[in-house]
Order: structure tokens, then sequence, then C-alpha cells
């Protein structure tokens, strides 16, 4: 199933707000971090001017919050996020549009 960017990015919203299980998991100023990368696609600059932090601090909270995420929830889940952020940093090394298995994915 191939979606565009506004649609991935009003699935990932809808998730992240609606997921008790994440809210429980994570921080909420973490919760705001995971939105502002993944819904808004913040770079890691940009997230560090919000967060008043150094790039790779922020960056370096993010992969720690993939993987409590890995731990917590699913192995799945994190992966799926890990792909999408890694995407986010270097949109142009795929050839076609990212695309998710909505097969494997469990929304609750």
């Amino acid at each position: 199933m191939e979606m565009d960017k506004r649609q991935l990015s009003e699935l990932i919203f809808h998730w992240i707000k609606s997921n008790g299980e994440l809210h429980y998991v994570l921080r909420d100023v973490q919760v705001k971090l995971l939105f502002d990368r993944l819904v808004l696609r913040y770079s890691f600059e940009e997230l560090a001017k919000v967060f008043r932090a150094s790039p790779g601090k922020v960056r370096q909270i993010f992969e720690a919050m993939l993987i409590r995420i890995e731990r917590s929830m699913s192995k799945e889940l994190g992966k799926l996020l890990r792909d999408y952020n890694n995407y986010l940093d270097n949109p142009k090394s795929r050839t076609r549009k990212h695309q998710f298995e909505f097969s494997r994915i469990y929304l609750n």
C-alpha cells in the first residue's frame, strides 16, 4: 500500500495521539520529540533549537526512545520507526517511494 507524505503523517499523528501504551512508555517530552520528528518532519538541527540541545544529543535521545519502544512495545514497530527515521534523514537514498507493510502493524 503506497501512501503520500500527508497520509503517512496523518496516520502517524493519530497513532501517537491515541496510543495509550506509547504514552505510558515514553515521557511527555519524548512523545513531543517523536511527534515533531515523524509527523512534522523536523531535522535534528531544528529539534536541537526547539529543545535547546546539540543535534547529536537529540539524535541520541531519539535513538534511545526507539530502543525503549522496541523493548516495551514491539520489535517490529521499533524497526519500522527506525527505518522511517532513516528515510527522513536521507530521502534520496531510496529509488522508489517509501512503503510500509500494514499487514505487519498492529494499531491496537
